[in-house]
């Protein structure tokens, strides 16, 4: 049964549609995605996207001024545009940038001064329970791993029986590492070792991870998005292909690191990057070592991509049921 009340539905002729908005608002970007609900079947509509990177304006734990700016910039141009669409169903969330934050408090305070959005702020578990939900009909195996690098976090889920038994969520994201190791464009060889130890540091603190061997990997958000786009396009695989094996993200960080310093990359380099991901080309590498730093902890061979998420669980789990 539904959890929305009777005026937010629309019953036609027996049967039950609603629209309703979700805003992500992430590390990297900030999400609307609008979607039609009808009879408990989901549909997504329209998805918008802006790049706010707001993890880069969190300093010495604390996002300024001009971050908070950032975001009700953005939230407040999707606010308007829910108003003029007559979408009143509005489910806003925040994960680790905000989270992160020592002042989230009174970053949500803000925005909901600013936009009239409430901002509902996800732990590291919740997000990554809901991305597992989200996903798991995409990945359809009954055991396995699942991860979602995002900007500023990623989250991991072990699970069996189709059940989770592990979510964690380490700090460590596309964006922060890059902040943290990377001085130019793109890492250098080093740096790449570098947010490798870093990441293989967190994953120490949570050995319970380890308890089973898993074949199944299973991957959302932006960082397995631009690399699945990478891999089909080098490899020429159909733009629809999921699946991406480790030993060619092995290949992709050789080509992206090779004859790159500091204070250089390669016109090829630079070509494959805008022709993929323009969005991601400072991002994409450092969350690809990620990416390859957990497929190798766990001894998997393969990644399966899943075009659904958090967004797509948080609807399964909260208004669905």
């Amino acid at each position: 049964m539904n959890r929305f009340s009777e005026e937010k539905r629309l019953n036609i002729n027996g049967v039950e549609k609603m629209l309703q908005a979700i805003i992500d608002i992430g590390s990297n970007s900030i999400r609307l995605a609008i979607y039609k609900i009808e009879n408990e079947k989901v549909e997504l509509l329209m998805n918008k996207k802006e790049i706010a990177r707001l993890a880069a304006y969190v300093v010495n734990g604390f996002m300024n001024s001009e971050g908070i700016e950032k975001a009700c910039y953005v939230l407040k141009d999707f606010k308007n545009l829910l108003d003029n669409l007559q979408i009143n169903n509005v489910i806003a969330f925040a994960t680790a940038a905000i989270r992160n934050a020592h002042n989230s408090n009174d970053i949500v305070k803000e925005i909901k001064h600013k936009t009239g959005l409430k901002v509902i702020v996800l732990s590291g578990a919740e997000e990554a329970r809901l991305g597992f939900i989200g996903a798991i009909k995409d990945i359809k195996n009954t055991a396995g791993v699942m991860a979602d690098i995002g900007g500023g976090s990623t989250e991991i889920v072990t699970y069996h029986n189709s059940q989770i038994k592990h979510a964690i969520s380490l700090p460590l994201g596309a964006l922060n590492v890059t902040k943290a190791h990377v001085k130019g464009i793109l890492p250098t060889v080093q740096e790449c070792n570098e947010i490798k130890k870093a990441v293989l540091a967190e994953l120490e603190k949570n050995e319970e991870l380890l308890t089973e061997q898993y074949d199944i990997f299973g991957g959302i958000g932006g960082t397995l998005r631009g690399t699945c786009k990478i891999n089909n396009y080098l490899f020429k695989a159909t733009e629809k292909n999921r699946i991406i094996t480790t030993k060619n993200i092995k290949k992709i960080i050789d080509i992206l690191v090779a004859d790159n310093t500091e204070n250089f990359v390669s016109k090829n380099t630079l070509h494959l990057l805008l022709s993929t991901v323009p969005e991601r080309v400072e991002t994409i590498l450092p969350g690809m070592v990620i990416l390859v730093t957990l497929l190798e902890y766990f001894a998997t061979e393969t990644v399966i991509l899943s075009d659904s998420g958090v967004r797509e669980g948080y609807i399964d789990k909260y208004i669905l049921n």
